[in-house]
């Protein structure tokens, strides 16, 4: 085979822009990124200037793509615009633009932006060079006091954990800090003023990494850099060999004149009389700018239009002729003595590619050369006979292209973290009850000060904790808004309520373990299939699928597989990726000859998912209905006798499809989304349907890891917590209404191509509003949808908000649930003071589904003074922006949403009464016993051990021990490390605890090593089955769990010989391990 990527790059330098000032580049919009390519061989910096940050960032994918494929290599780089007026961005956009800002003043390479990006305000070429700070191990140059003052200076906030760029922590001699010019934060570890160790370390874990000696920080952003003689991004390359690229100039000059101001337009007409070489790429019969120089017409054409152009518009027969077609045409090539070059990123699609082609069978494989690359599209070079093939030729769909920019918020720790204790919230000790915790103080208690936690009980009765004891109270999750009545310190009610629960928990287990016997003895349906269109199904997914979500579809797969009816919950946070887990289920149930049932609980996320299936499922001889009262009575009888005789494969609908008179000619799987939301008729009717039938249950309350773990065994269930990667959480602002705000929210909006929710929750007046706001954003394309409107006239209105024919939906609730239009990346809530925290979080769900930065406008009335219960649900939804939440949202979904959406009402009772925690507590235990399991149960011991003091400032001659304000400052972290203390049962976790303390805090005080040993010391005794432990004056009093006391072979106590305290608990360490094994015992 002739060496085509030699002929291609040849051609392509004859292409180039040479000498000329300014190139005009006619070409097929495809081969863009060919035409960089080219002159990226003419200059070592390309700025290529897009009309969207969209566009920008597709063509910087599909160029790097084009690269690979002709083995050039280059750095790229993406600016992305200030997100909003105020220029107060978000720490992931903030720190993108301060690292492209920083290379741009010395790294050659492709910088891509937009027309806004260009042109915006920013510091000064070389100003954040200038400002760096320059950091090596073994020197004293820059000690920690000096650097944290430093990075003040340099906007970085002070937080007790690094976890986004623009960070810092300083605890003691370790200080963290998360400079926007590296992919992960570092961690300084110093002796004294000498820096010993730099490593980057985990975000997520916290834990260290790989090691450096040197390193370099920047400014956090722009905001301490610009000055008055503010300049913009293209001044940066004015003066150096740089080629100006503009992609589309109409598109350009079109959105400049709508979107920016008189100042930046004045700008980029400056920039635009440089005397860079300027190269304007659009496609043929576009309008010429300006003092063109030269005109030129790319010899390269995309492919993936001419094959779709090709394709007759009959949706059901779409493959079936686009393999007949692509069959033709490649005999066609063949006959030219064309090369073939297939791109694609896996080498079986590349196989199954020269099967469906026929190429395999006439033995003219080998004709083809396979390239382990990506392409939106495919090219044809005609003069050159070269034809470069993509997904989207070979298999008739294009392929997704995957942005690969650092993200720092994809994972969700619903299932990692444990929840804070907040003053003033409920909260629960386990040995008497609910509490309210009011904060730590210190507190004389025994003649020692110590620092304690302070718990409400009933009757103002008043609690002391001391710290190391804070494994015993734990953080109150009860059961929706139900709030708990505080503990009677000394009565029953406890002791009842948690004895109540023990034996519900009991009966709920035998129940769920019930329940999975007869569905395991119950005959069922296998669908093992190897139907290649269901391989074809999973690879036409278009974005790159999580772990959580290809674990999910295999546990879904291998429940299908077996001879018994699935029943199986998937669990995730909203547009996580549940309903692609589904519509893969459904892919399989309808390949193995089965019809398929969603079932949802509106109308209007019933046209979702119909709108959704139908787009996926495009390529496959599937048919999708959807039956709602969308639909005319007509249709819906038609889509019954359908759904009968088995002409429907898969029918979406809402409460209609569990109707008496609904029936499948061969129902095989049931997927239902939000079960809870149904009445207790239609879960009766589904009871029914689902006797033998596979069943896929979805919702989107996050699972915290102690039920998760509890419920191990009794419920299949599948979780994603893991939010798709280019995921950024939804900036959530509170602001009083204001006319500005609300213009320029949408503005910026519309500015980047996308739309925009306004919710307005009065049908009464939701005309007049939509009328105010066109006249106060005529720009933009309004439409109104609510529950009351006909079923076609709101079919119609989200029909083309979906098809992006109108810029903002001005709407009631209805938008509540399931709507995923991932254009949609800003919803303004009017009258945010009348939502409970669960709807806002729900309506907040609806954006942020996109890799493009989301904002979420709380609007307040201006006269109106807000309750205090209002102002805590607004505090509340703004504090939990990180996706999914992590455990604090979790946990506080669980409050929200109830926890009767996973356990069922009853249960949330028992909830509500003792706690998640101490609930999550017993079913363990209780699902163990049904087992017949062991309950595995580390008792307690009690240490009384006069040596040994808990106090801040101890008497002479005792050991202090405890983790002090000067080792971890946050109070909460706090905390949370003495509740991770207690919990340690095993000495190899100790271990990893202890190696975990050092390095995120630095050397731990010998009070804090006390307090690990006299943890190491509990474990001993625990494991050796002693229930106390005494030391007085140098003699040791032990007593095993069934009473008796340990003795000398002589019948004597226990001395310790030891006068020093640390060496005292070393000896009586040692004494426990030898007592261990052969024990000594005398009657008690």
């Amino acid at each position: 085979m002739s060496n085509w990527r030699t002929q291609f790059t040849e051609r392509l330098e004859r292409c180039g822009i040479g000498n000329t000032d300014r190139f005009l580049c006619e070409s097929d919009p495809a081969c863009y990124p060919l035409a960089l390519a080219t002159n990226l061989r003419c200059s070592s910096t390309l700025v290529v200037v897009a009309p969207t940050l969209n566009d920008a960032e597709a063509l910087a994918v599909d160029t790097k793509s084009l690269l690979e494929l002709l083995e050039l290599s280059a750095d790229f780089h993406i600016l992305p615009e200030v997100e909003t007026a105020r220029r107060h961005l978000m720490p992931e956009n903030e720190s993108e633009r301060a690292r492209t800002l920083h290379l741009a003043t010395e790294t050659q390479g492709l910088f891509f932006t937009s027309a806004m990006g260009a042109i915006v305000a920013t510091p000064r070429p070389g100003a954040f060079h200038d400002r760096r700070i320059e950091i090596q191990t073994g020197t004293t140059d820059w000690p920690p006091q000096k650097l944290a003052a430093a990075l003040v200076d340099l906007d970085y906030d002070n937080e007790a954990e690094v976890r986004v760029p623009g960070e810092f922590s300083w605890r003691g001699g370790i200080l963290d800090v998360y400079s926007p010019n590296h992919t992960s934060p570092m961690r300084f570890d110093y002796f004294g003023d000498e820096l010993e160790t730099i490593c980057h370390f985990d975000p997520a874990t916290q834990r260290s990494q790989d090691k450096l000696d040197a390193c370099e920080l920047i400014a956090r952003g722009e905001s301490t850099l610009l000055e008055d003689d503010e300049v913009c991004f293209l001044d940066y390359f004015a003066n150096r060999p740089a080629i100006f690229v503009v992609m589309e100039p109409a598109e350009v000059e079109r959105h400049l004149k709508q979107f920016a101001t008189p100042e930046q337009n004045e700008t980029w007409a400056r920039i635009a009389r440089s005397d860079n070489q300027w190269l304007y790429l659009q496609a043929p019969g576009d309008c010429c700018p300006e003092q063109v120089s030269r005109l030129e017409r790319f010899p390269f054409f995309g492919l993936a239009a001419q094959f779709g152009a090709m394709l007759p518009e009959l949706e059901e027969s779409t493959a079936i002729l686009h393999r007949q077609h692509l069959e033709r045409q490649l005999d066609s090539w063949l006959d030219q003595n064309y090369q073939l070059i297939a791109c694609t990123d896996q080498v079986s699609k590349f196989q199954r590619f020269l099967d469906i082609s026929g190429l395999q069978e006439k033995g003219l494989a080998d004709l083809v050369e396979y390239v382990p690359v990506r392409l939106p599209s495919g090219v044809i070079y005609p003069e050159g006979r070269i034809a470069i093939l993509s997904d989207a030729e070979m298999f008739g769909r294009a392929t997704t292209r995957v942005r690969r920019r650092k993200q720092h918020y994809h994972v969700d720790h619903s299932l990692h973290s444990g929840a804070e204790l907040v003053k003033g919230e409920i909260a629960v000790h386990a040995m008497h009850g609910v509490c309210r915790f009011a904060g730590i103080k210190n507190e004389s208690l025994g003649g020692e000060q110590l620092e304690v936690m302070v718990l409400e009980f009933h009757d103002d009765v008043i609690i002391y904790v001391p710290l190391d004891q804070a494994y015993l109270v734990s953080h109150y999750v009860g059961h929706g808004k139900t709030q708990p009545k505080l503990s009677r310190v000394g009565g029953a009610y406890w002791k009842n309520a948690r004895s109540a629960a023990e034996d519900a928990v009991s009966d709920f287990a035998a129940e769920l373990i019930r329940i999975q016997a007869t569905r395991d003895a119950t005959p069922g349906f296998s669908f093992e299939t190897d139907d290649p269109l269901l391989r074809d199904f999973e690879e036409a997914f278009p974005y790159e699928p999580t772990m959580d979500q290809l674990r999910a579809v295999a546990d879904v797969y291998v429940d299908m597989d077996r001879a018994h009816p699935m029943d199986r919950l998937i669990c995730g946070d909203v547009g996580y990726g549940k309903t692609e887990v589904a519509m893969r289920a459904a892919c399989k149930a309808v390949l193995a000859g089965k019809q398929v049932c969603v079932l949802v609980p509106t109308t209007v996320l019933a046209q979702q998912h119909f709108s959704s299936f139908q787009e996926r499922f495009k390529q496959f001889p599937i048919l999708i209905e959807a039956l709602s009262r969308f639909r005319t009575k007509r249709e819906q009888r038609d889509i019954v006798e359908a759904a009968v005789s088995g002409r429907v494969d898969i029918l979406i609908g809402t409460h209609r499809l569990v109707q008496p008179d609904m029936a499948f000619k061969d129902l095989g799987l049931i997927i239902i989304d939000e079960e809870q939301r149904f009445g207790v008729k239609h879960k009766e009717r589904l009871k029914q349907m689902r006797a033998n039938v596979d069943v896929l249950t979805m919702t989107a309350t996050p699972i915290p890891r102690t039920l998760y773990l509890s419920m191990a065994g009794l419920r299949d269930m599948s979780t994603i917590m893991t939010a798709p990667l280019e995921r950024r959480p939804v900036e959530t602002r509170v602001a009083r209404y204001d006319d500005d705000i609300i213009r320029r929210a949408i503005m910026h909006e519309i500015q980047r191509g996308g739309q925009v929710y306004f919710l307005h929750n009065r049908v009464k007046t939701i005309e007049s509003v939509a009328l105010k706001l066109r006249k106060l954003v005529p720009e933009a394309r309004f439409a109104i949808g609510h529950g009351q409107m006909h079923e076609r006239e709101l079919e119609a209105t989200m029909k083309g908000f979906v098809e992006q024919e109108i810029d903002v939906l001005v709407s009631t609730t209805i938008i509540e649930s399931g709507l995923d239009i991932p254009n949609a990346n800003t919803i303004i809530i009017d009258r945010a003071d009348r939502f409970g925290l669960a709807e806002l979080y729900q309506l907040r769900g609806r954006v942020g589904r996109f890799h493009r930065q989301a904002y979420s406008y709380l609007l307040l009335p201006t006269t109106v003074v807000l309750h205090e219960t209002a102002r805590e649900r607004l505090s509340a939804i703004r504090k939990y922006t990180q996706l999914g939440a992590g455990f604090k949202l979790a946990m506080r979904d669980l409050e929200i949403r109830g926890s009767g959406n996973i356990l069922g009402s009853e249960q949330s009772g028992h909830i509500t009464a003792i706690g998640f925690e101490m609930y999550c507590q017993l079913m363990k235990v209780a699902v163990a016993r049904m087992r017949g399991q062991k309950v595995a149960e580390f008792a307690e011991p009690e240490l009384d051990l006069d040596f040994v003091s808990f106090s801040i400032s101890p008497k002479p001659g005792k050991l202090k021990a405890g983790i002090s304000k000067t080792y971890i400052a946050e109070q909460p972290l706090r905390i949370e490390t003495y509740r991770r203390l207690s919990n340690i049962k095993l000495l190899p976790h100790l271990h990893a605890f202890r190696d975990e303390l050092r390095d995120r805090f630095g050397r731990m005080p010998d009070e804090t090593e006390a307090a690990l040993q006299l943890r190491e010391l509990r474990i001993h005794t625990g494991n050796a089955k002693f229930a106390n432990i005494q030391v007085r004056k140098f003699v040791v009093r032990i007593r095993t769990m069934d009473g008796h006391q340990i003795r000398t072979e002589t019948g004597g106590l226990l001395r310790l010989t030891s006068r020093r305290p640390p060496a005292m608990l070393a000896e009586l360490t040692g004494l426990i391990q030898d007592l261990a094994h052969p024990i000594h015992r005398t009657n008690p």
